[in-house]
């Protein structure tokens, strides 16, 4: 075990103070961080004891793995998020999900004016306190679950509605045209009934 027992310049203060604040008064793998004495002003200097460089690579190594683990979890865990489509781009993507070309430009002005065209759009706080999600601004207290009570009738979470991979969020979105029509989204009430974009140069 390798102990610090001398005397330093002004700098180990700074040392000790980080020590202090990373390990504690006490390593409970080992010795303290502790300090002996501080004199003078200027070019005041401070006797550190008693710092074991072995407990702290210790605790610096289960720090990293703590660390590692952390972000493989959650690499594995989350959506790739923040895509956005062009016209063109999502009138393909959907024609490729099922979608008939005769919809396409309802879906497309739809999404344009409830998303901007980004997967991961999340709305503002709703008067009732829900938020919408997604590509198609799909609704919390209805269609999927967050963090306010739902009836979660696409039985997803909302965070799934946020990837870059559509399959999911279109899949609950032809639930609520189903039930509802396109008159579910006032983005498309407010701007698509009368005039709607053409992808007729997309294919």
């Amino acid at each position: 075990m390798f102990v610090l027992n001398h005397y330093r310049t002004y700098q180990d203060t700074y040392l000790y103070q980080i020590c202090q604040k990373l390990f504690g008064l006490a390593i409970s793998l080992g010795k303290t961080c502790t300090q002996i004495r501080k004199t003078g002003i200027k070019g005041e200097t401070t006797e550190l004891k008693s710092v074991s460089f072995t407990e702290i690579r210790k605790k610096t190594i289960i720090m990293k793995v703590f660390a590692v683990l952390a972000f493989a979890l959650l690499c594995v865990t989350a959506p790739a998020w923040g895509k956005t489509f062009t016209k063109c781009s999502l009138a393909k993507t959907l024609y490729a999900h099922g979608i008939p070309k005769s919809e396409l430009p309802d879906w497309v002005c739809l999404v344009q004016h409830e998303s901007g065209f980004r997967t991961d759009a999340v709305g503002a706080l709703n008067s009732n306190g829900t938020r919408d999600y997604g590509l198609f601004q799909i609704n919390n207290q209805y269609w999927c679950q967050g963090n306010v009570k739902s009836y979660n009738e696409c039985h997803i979470a909302c965070t799934s509605l946020l990837s870059d991979d559509i399959t999911n969020a279109l899949n609950c979105a032809k639930k609520i045209k189903a039930q509802q029509g396109f008159k579910a989204w006032y983005g498309w009430l407010n701007y698509c009934q009368k005039s709607k974009p053409s992808v007729s140069e997309c294919f």
